[in-house]
């Protein structure tokens, strides 16, 4: 499944990027990995709202079966969003943006399109669940949860593009909030940066795309191991000219570096 938002409604708050474009550089990587393109779901802009999101990750868990490897990509905005339910130690929860959530409580919106982490996980839990431990799942985030709309280059008169917001979403209090530990993450999640940093777009040329989904283009295959996709894609974002410092994150149990992303 692969989401790819590159305008959001106006009323959102949210600036363009160039989600949709990653598309150009996911489909074809990954029908070189081996998928069928008659197994890659995309939704794009409009089609990308909370519910089909949510409803493609279930139809997922219906349709996998063990064994399976299930690739998921999202390449839009991101955003912290209050912890309402105290598994964060900071007080904030990581949300991926659809294109039906707002920027801030605009409209008496308060946060229902969000797609935060502790929903996410759960979704993903569900998948892993249906293919057993032979079963591979991979996630990749081409996000970022801080940051501004867009940054000035003084040296070059353009924008550098960044798919997050500085601007922290802050929910209403809850009377009561339920409080749960965190989640075992027990699959493959690469995000486009560290926390304390921010995502920005790649410009190999005359259009924009995602840093990490240009990088996992250029490099992925499906034998390759965890460590050795981690050392690629360093070296791919040292070579990809930059404004800011960024770094890739690779979240998995140390005990699966060794394996393959994909067998």
């Amino acid at each position: 499944m692969v989401v790819g938002i590159s305008t959001y409604p106006a009323t959102s708050g949210w600036s363009d990027i160039s989600g949709e474009n990653d598309f150009e550089l996911v489909v074809p990587m990954l029908t070189r990995c081996g998928f069928a393109e008659a197994d890659i779901t995309t939704l794009a802009n409009a089609q990308a709202t909370k519910a089909a999101i949510v409803g493609s990750l279930q139809r997922l868990a219906l349709q996998a079966r063990r064994g399976d490897v299930v690739y998921i990509h999202f390449s839009c905005h991101g955003q912290l969003i209050t912890d309402v339910d105290g598994d964060e130690g900071d007080g904030w929860d990581e949300a991926l943006i659809p294109y039906d959530a707002k920027i801030d409580d605009r409209g008496g919106y308060n946060g229902e399109n969000h797609l935060v982490d502790d929903e996410l996980n759960a979704l993903l839990a569900a998948i892993k669940h249906r293919i057993g431990d032979k079963g591979r799942v991979v996630v990749v985030v081409d996000a970022c949860y801080s940051g501004g709309v867009s940054r000035q280059n003084d040296e070059a008169a353009e924008e550098v593009i960044v798919r997050g917001a500085r601007k922290k979403f802050d929910l209403l209090p809850v009377a009561e909030p339920t409080r749960r530990e965190s989640l075992t993450i027990d699959w493959l999640c690469i995000s486009a940066c560290q926390s304390y940093q921010v995502n920005q777009e790649y410009k190999p040329d005359e259009v924009s795309y995602g840093r990490l989904s240009y990088a996992m283009s250029r490099v992925l295959e499906p034998s390759l191991s965890v460590e050795r996709l981690q050392e690629l894609i360093e070296e791919q974002y040292e070579a990809m000219p930059r404004r800011y410092p960024q770094q890739a994150m690779f979240d998995v149990e140390p005990s699966l570096t060794k394996q393959s992303v994909m067998q």
